[in-house]
């Protein structure tokens, strides 16, 4: 049996004991969201069990998947996924009235959402694993979407990349998450944070904080041209940050002013005669990205 075939479903279980199961409260689901009243049936609470994705802050994530999207390669079972194509393809599917189509098409934005603060936060990833019929979105007449067996799967998942420009991205089954280094991750005695450095000029110090946030937003692929960093003898990925406006011309020790790129951009971003160019690029690309991350945030308040 492969791996693969190992984690298909074949009970039914409610999604509220999965969450449970995964360490996650679901407290919340006993009253309901408008009125506070208590609900007699929690598990059936509409407002929660037909979500497809759900976070506890500090706790974790869960997202529900269809077995028969999830894909096998050398490295293990894996799904593609970009939640926000997907919400767009219900917003516009003929074989759903404009109620369904709305209400689905948050819940395919919810979970972008989920995966995006999982994936910057760290947040450690478990996976709902789903078997049944899913309807053909264009088709009037089709089967409607039935979950007929339904399993917390029992292998901790990964965010492999995130891109937050297009919420493109991959999940990939196995809780080793990727691990993002810089050339100052290399370095003897390489400045750890803010704190040791307050020997420097004020106008050099620089936070590891900042670095690490630049290099998790990238997910292992250059901000300039977007091709992947290469892989360490230790499995992390490398890119080499660097200040979009140099420190020496008083630019900031900030996320909008510190991109991850590969080290050939890096040098020519420092040494090219077109070295200008690029950093207009980068500041324009690294403000809209921190941009929607926020954004991202916003999107989770109630």
């Amino acid at each position: 049996m492969t791996e693969l075939q190992g984690i298909r479903p074949t009970t039914k279980r409610l999604v509220m004991d999965l969450l449970n199961e995964a360490g996650m409260s679901t407290d919340h689901w006993r009253v309901r969201r408008r009125d506070g009243r208590k609900v007699e049936r929690p598990s059936s609470n509409g407002a929660y069990c037909y979500e497809w994705a759900f976070l506890e802050e500090g706790v974790g994530a869960v997202v529900c998947l269809w077995h028969r999207n999830l894909q096998s390669d050398a490295g293990g079972v894996f799904t593609n996924f970009n939640m926000r194509e997907v919400s767009s393809g219900f917003e516009s599917a003929a074989g759903l009235t404009p109620s369904a189509r709305g209400r689905l098409s948050s819940r395919a934005s919810a979970m972008d959402v989920v995966i995006q603060k999982a994936f910057r936060t760290a947040l450690p990833l478990r996976a709902i694993i789903c078997d049944g019929t899913i309807r053909d979105l264009d088709s009037k007449t089709g089967e409607p979407p039935l979950v007929k067996k339904r399993i917390l799967d029992s292998s901790a998942w990964r965010i492999e990349f995130y891109d937050v420009e297009t919420g493109r991205g991959r999940l990939r089954r196995g809780g080793v998450p990727r691990k993002f280094i810089d050339q100052k991750s290399l370095e003897a005695g390489a400045i750890s944070s803010v704190t040791d450095v307050r020997k420097l000029p004020p106008n050099y110090l620089r936070d590891r904080a900042v670095r690490d946030a630049a290099l998790v937003r990238a997910a292992g692929h250059c901000e300039y041209c977007g091709d992947p960093g290469f892989e360490t003898i230790s499995g992390s990925f490398y890119l080499e940050s660097h200040h979009i406006l140099p420190l020496s011309e008083n630019g900031t020790d900030e996320r909008t002013n510190v991109a991850a790129i590969c080290p050939r951009d890096h040098r020519e971003a420092h040494f090219g005669k077109n070295r200008e160019q690029i950093r207009a690029t980068l500041l324009k690309r690294i403000e809209e990205k921190e941009r929607l991350l926020a954004a991202g945030d916003d999107w989770l308040a109630p």
